[in-house]
């Protein structure tokens, strides 16, 4: 039916039967179940969390104080699924607790096209959007005709950002030279982007490297990180408006409690945790300690300003042959920095060393292939191409220049299409499947550990 067809639905309804919306409302109460909203799945079987209307209610009274909803009208657009807590958070129960104006993007493909036409003024987006628009904004900047002096403004305004972080004061002069060459050009790539009115981005649902947040900053765009699960109707820890601290995923939300395991394991309880897991009590008590707390299943510590930084997940730890345990999501991170990496996969669990599997950016390869003299049709062409291959190694040897001798990449394998969800390799919000990569491409990580 069309929206003006709903709309007279609900007109008519009333008329017939006055006091049920009053009926209806005052029967809900707080600990009544809002939605269930299914877990990624990135570690086993997707479990159903069962949440309330309490804690949806709760939890955006804590972010409106935060973030400083309200203070302002807000502009958002909604293209994330709707399946995932992040999104419902953002623009459907936000759109409706802070009136939110909410736009929806036709598709995840036409967001940078629907980007202009919205300009939101708050933006969320997972860390794979930020990855992209950095990845984009800096290829292009390789490519313009005052490549040198945008080098020039980019240095400036990485040294105001690192100043920032560091809580030093910003010299006149380079405060001077930031203001202009913001004005020449950062002002400029934040219209083209779309995001010339964003007063904060927000970004969160899995680890993002700190050089895509400095560079973010750096073009004039406030991205603070947030952290939490779907068990907490989405934030644990949520970074306040203006005050990152880089590399850290913010506080705790007003009102939560949060503690460590004996083995650093991150544990939260408050008025958002969910009520369990649909018709699964006993991954219901495995996810609760004793005294009501949720295992995250990822560790951390504090910082003296009280921010928590994620330093491993649990699941995800890889233990190498030789007892090493390694984290695999920071390699990974800067293995994607590059404009031609789509998605990277560390391998290594009981196994002798690390190596990896990664997918190309289909549009930033075609255009590297063109401007490189490689002629190819599609990017599973220019997987095979040695001077790609060659490009790539180059990549993966720098990138273990700053790694530790037993982090260090020995050897990759590109594949010849990039991770989907049609595939279940990915999930919406583009985190990796491990246990699928794993098993769907058994023979290529078989491949790199015989001598």
């Amino acid at each position: 039916m069309s929206f003006d067809q709903l709309l007279q639905r609900g007109r008519d309804f009333l008329k017939t039967d006055p006091a049920a919306l009053k009926e209806r409302t005052a029967a809900i109460n707080p600990e009544d179940t809002a939605t269930i909203i299914y877990t990624s799945g990135t570690t086993g079987l997707p479990k159903g969390s069962v949440l309330s209307h309490g804690g949806f209610a709760w939890t955006l009274e804590c972010l409106g104080r935060v973030l400083h909803f309200g203070d302002c009208e807000e502009r958002v657009i909604s293209y994330l699924p709707l399946s995932h807590v992040f999104e419902r958070l953002a623009s459907e129960w936000g759109g409706i607790y802070f009136c939110f104006e909410v736009w929806f993007c036709e598709s995840t493909d036409k967001l940078r096209a629907d980007l202009k036409d919205c300009r939101p003024t708050f933006f969320i987006g997972v860390p794979r959007v930020f990855e992209k628009f950095a990845s984009a904004i800096q290829a292009r900047y390789a490519e313009h005709q005052k490549a040198d002096t945008i080098a020039k403004a980019l240095a400036a305004a990485m040294e105001r950002v690192e100043l920032d972080q560091a809580s030093k004061p910003v010299p006149l002069q380079l405060k001077v030279k930031n203001a202009l060459f913001d004005k020449l050009i950062f002002s400029k790539t934040r219209e083209e982007l779309g995001m010339n009115q964003c007063r904060l981005a927000v970004t969160g649902s899995a680890p993002v490297a700190p050089e895509v947040i400095k560079f973010i900053h750096a073009i004039g765009i406030d991205l603070v990180e947030a952290y939490g699960q779907t068990e907490t109707n989405a934030p644990t820890t949520v970074t306040p408006a203006g005050k990152a601290r880089i590399g850290t995923v913010g506080p705790p939300i007003p009102g939560l409690e949060l503690k460590f395991d004996s083995d650093g394991e991150i544990l939260v309880k408050g008025p958002n945790l969910f009520k369990g897991y649909l018709n699964d009590p006993v991954s219901t008590a495995e996810a609760l300690t004793e005294d009501g707390f949720l295992r995250t299943g990822d560790v951390g510590t504090l910082d003296e300003a009280g921010y928590l930084k994620i330093t491993d997940r649990k699941k995800d730890i890889i233990i190498t042959a030789g007892g090493k345990n390694i984290a695999p999501q920071e390699i990974e991170s800067k293995l994607t920095l590059s404009p031609l990496v789509s998605q990277a996969v560390v391998i290594g669990d009981r196994r002798p060393y690390l190596t990896a599997l990664l997918t190309l950016d289909a549009d930033a390869a075609l255009k590297w292939a063109h401007a490189n003299g490689v002629d190819a049709a599609d990017a599973s062409e220019l997987a095979r191409d040695p001077k790609v291959l060659e490009e790539i190694g180059a990549l993966v040897e720098k990138v273990n220049e700053t790694l530790a001798q037993v982090e260090k990449i020995k050897r990759w394998t590109l594949l010849e299409n990039d991770f989907t969800q049609e595939a279940e390799e990915i999930t919406p919000t583009f985190k990796v499947k491990r246990k699928t990569i794993s098993q769907k491409y058994a023979p290529q990580i078989e491949a790199m550990y015989v001598k």
